[in-house]
C-alpha cells in the first residue's frame, strides 16, 4: 500500500488503513513494519502460552499480537 502524502496522522487516519500492511504511527509518523524473526514468534509464543493458561478462568485476557482494535 502506498502510504498517503500527509507529515502527520492520526489514530482514526491509521483506523482507515490495510488491515494486512504492518503499519506503527510513532509519533504521528507511519513507520513499515518488517516481519518478526521465528525466534521472536518462538518467545512470543511460549509467553502467550504462559499467560493464557495462568489467566484461564479469569476475567482477564491474553492476545497475540497483531491486535487491532478501536479505543475503549
Amino acid at each position: 500500500m502506498a502510504l498517503p502524502k500527509e507529515e502527520r496522522y492520526t489514530y482514526a487516519d491509521y483506523l482507515g488503513w490495510d488491515e494486512n500492511e504492518r503499519i506503527e504511527l510513532i509519533y504521528g509518523a507511519p513507520v513499515m513494519m518488517t516481519p518478526p524473526s521465528r525466534r521472536h514468534q518462538e518467545v512470543s509464543g511460549e509467553l502467550y502460552r504462559q499467560l493464557a493458561n495462568f489467566l484461564e478462568g479469569k476475567k482477564c485476557r491474553v492476545y497475540a499480537a497483531p491486535l487491532r482494535c478501536p479505543p475503549v
